[in-house]
């Protein structure tokens, strides 16, 4: 029987200053050709558990995804959702709660104080290449500036290749640092960043 087992990932940390926000973009939301980026509110639950089982996220059955939520937002991370009426297209999770109860995978050790996280983005498929990823990017930043936040950053997958893309867009600098995983038995998962992570950052123009 298998107790463990363990890989290395390789991933781009991304850094924006959001300072250097535009007045322009700092706003509750944000339409066009239709579609709707805001923050969510408590009744566009069934929407989201809708799209998220529609998409394959968070579980194979309501009940997974509805329990899956409650204990992301019970930890106080916040999500941007995209709307076409009451359909939601895409979503983009934020976190600015305390940096303990940020997920493993982002706990590097060496970010900036006042650091906000941006995780978890997904637009479905057929609206794709609308801007909607963008406008989510946008708003997210917006709302972590209000919430005290002075940077944001991501974790991206190096072979994650259309993801890089949309983040070099958007972000000042980034880096290459690695994550040491062990899946432990019942799917639990201790994530470490070695002490090796030396790479420079990179400017982004």
């Amino acid at each position: 029987m298998k107790i463990l087992s363990f890989h290395l990932d390789s991933l781009f940390l991304f850094l924006t200053d959001l300072s250097d926000l535009a007045d322009s973009e700092r706003l509750e939301g944000i339409e066009s050709s239709g579609i709707q980026v805001r923050e969510y509110k408590s009744n566009d639950l069934s929407y989201l558990v809708r799209f998220l089982k529609r998409n394959g996220y968070f579980g194979d059955s309501e009940i997974k995804i509805r329990s899956h939520l409650y204990n992301w937002f019970s930890k106080g991370y916040s999500c941007v959702v995209a709307l076409d009426g009451n359909c939601v297209v895409g979503m983009g999770w934020f976190c600015t709660c305390s940096y303990r109860k940020w997920p493993t995978f982002a706990r590097f050790p060496d970010l900036p104080d006042k650091s906000g996280l941006l995780f978890t983005d997904f637009v479905q498929e057929e609206y794709r290449g609308k801007g909607i990823h963008k406008m989510i990017m946008k708003l997210r930043n917006n709302l972590m500036f209000e919430r005290g936040m002075e940077n944001s950053v991501s974790f991206v997958g190096v072979k994650n290749f259309v993801s890089v893309n949309n983040y070099r867009k958007v972000s000042d600098k980034y880096r290459l640092v690695y994550n040491f995983i062990i899946a432990l038995p019942k799917g639990v998962r201790v994530s470490l960043f070695l002490n090796k992570n030396r790479e420079s950052w990179v400017f982004l123009t």
